[in-house]
């Protein structure tokens, strides 16, 4: 066997994201998120959401409040993202001062995992 190749029977051994080319994904996301919000907020929390949790998976950033240490931040918001996101899919109560402040979250978490990155866009 060469050292070129993976060692292990994991499918996915050996096989890096590309940062630059996630960075260039998650701002067309997000930026196409941000003009979705004016037409259904609910819906594009649940999209921001769903970023949010791909990019931490990706960037192998705690996201479970049940597994991080209680003094991570982004597993606690992440999971008040979830909760909104899911009281409005249930058709439960929600108003429009807790749409804007999980956007205003949902976007902090955004610029808090793409960082000062030199290859990451401007966002919106």
């Amino acid at each position: 066997m060469t050292e070129m190749a993976p060692s292990s029977d994991e499918p996915n051994q050996g096989l890096d994201f590309d940062l630059g080319v996630s960075l260039h994904e998650w701002t067309t996301r997000w930026s196409q998120i941000e003009e979705d919000r004016e037409d259904d907020e609910g819906e594009a929390l649940r999209e921001a959401t769903q970023l949010l949790d791909e990019m931490a998976r990706q960037l192998h950033v705690e996201s479970d409040p049940a597994s991080a240490a209680q003094t991570e931040d982004l597993p606690r918001a992440l999971a008040a993202l979830r909760d909104l996101v899911s009281r409005y899919e249930n058709d439960g109560p929600v108003d429009a001062d807790e749409f804007e402040d999980a956007f205003v979250n949902a976007r902090e978490m955004f610029d808090l995992l793409v960082g000062d990155r030199d290859d990451a866009e401007a966002g919106p």
